[in-house]
């Protein structure tokens, strides 16, 4: 089986994804030198009511480009709401407060998903090894992330967004979250109550195929469905057709392919654009990709499959006319206004644009 790889590893208390990560006496130490790393208490639930506080101080600059150390509640690696001390290309400090929703960065503030905000202080610049404590509440109606000095309480910065019903994050699990730099996160502390007011959005899953184009290898898509319902997804059947329409795969969060090799040709954009946002892909029965396919003569066909149809048909429509391919030329005569001019009547090949045989005239 071939699939997206999530190097998820286990500390004693703690699960990791990406960078690395250790337990400290009265904390977690977590380090990536520029891959998004991601850790989250064992055992803490996912909810829609939940609060969620740690220290943080940034130990040292590691990496290139972006850097930042927070908390989230996290769903999953393409749905996430992240609060957190970071540092620009530029050597900028700052704290932001921002969503990813279904692999789309900011989508807090992007048309169609944009939320209602409020802030409250003004631009935060972080200083390198002072602690700050950082916490975020979620609830039915809206999130918060506030940053307070841990010495004395007092708030430095609020930022809030409301749901109102629009589409967003609103359900996930406490999570530490690392980029490019060394950050320590001590007193953590975090309360989970199960949803109010709606329901946990579930993880879809597009199980693709085509019936009549399952090889060798492949998985039974039944079997895959009841496989990925049971791990929580809500699984939907899409074929290769359906594929073609714009936007077909942006409500998915994984694809599940029973027989990789094979995939609609003209739904490429559409696959590279999902990936690219960081969906899930688990594919079976060799390589993904390698088998392109067209829907042509109203089924589905490979290139190679398409020109041999096209010949077949070629050939079948021929409407012979004359059939030079005997030897046999008694019901050809001579009809002449010159009896003594000499003439000559052969069968020849090849002939004419690569046909067998062709009837050749000699006349002196």
């Amino acid at each position: 089986m071939l699939g997206v790889a999530l190097a998820s590893l286990l500390m004693a208390g703690w699960a990791w994804m990406g960078g690395e990560w250790r337990e400290v006496e009265g904390g977690v130490v977590g380090r990536s030198e520029g891959e998004q790393a991601f850790a989250w208490p064992r055992g803490a639930p996912k909810g829609g009511s939940l609060r969620f506080e740690a220290t943080v101080v940034v130990r040292r600059i590691v990496g290139f480009g972006w850097k930042l150390g927070g908390i989230c509640v996290y769903l999953d690696r393409w749905n996430f709401w992240r609060l957190a001390l970071v540092e620009g290309p530029e050597g900028e400090r700052y704290v932001e407060f921002v969503e990813m929703l279904r692999g789309r960065w900011q989508a807090q503030d992007a048309p169609g998903t944009r939320l209602e905000r409020k802030a409250e202080g003004g631009k935060l610049r972080w200083e390198l090894g002072r602690p700050y404590k950082l916490r975020v509440s979620l609830d039915f109606s809206g999130i918060s992330g506030e940053v307070l000095d841990p010495r004395s309480g007092r708030l430095l910065l609020r930022i809030a967004y409301r749901f109102d019903e629009r589409e967003a994050v609103f359900t996930g699990r406490p999570a530490l979250s690392v980029v490019g730099m060394e950050a320590e996160f001590r007193a953590i502390r975090w309360e989970v109550s199960p949803m109010e007011g709606g329901a946990e959005r579930s993880l879809k899953a597009a199980l693709v195929f085509e019936g009549e184009v399952l090889g060798p290898g492949s998985a039974d898509p039944g079997r895959l469905a009841e496989i990925l319902s049971e791990a929580g997804f809500e699984v939907k059947r899409v074929d290769f057709g359906a594929l073609l329409r714009p936007g077909a795969l942006d409500e998915f969060d994984l694809i599940a392919l029973p027989y990789g090799p094979a995939f609609p040709a003209e739904a490429r954009g559409a696959f590279l654009r999902f990936l690219q946002r960081g969906g899930g892909l688990i594919s079976f029965g060799s390589l993904p990709f390698i088998r392109p396919m067209w829907h042509r003569f109203g089924k589905w066909l490979t290139f190679e499959e398409v020109m041999r149809e096209v010949e077949r048909r070629a050939r079948r429509e021929v409407r012979v006319f004359l059939d030079f391919e005997g030897d046999d030329l008694s019901g050809w005569q001579r009809a002449t206004g010159n009896p003594k001019a000499k003439s000559k009547v052969e069968v020849s090949s090849p002939g004419a644009e690569g046909s067998g045989r062709c009837l050749k005239l000699v006349i002196r």
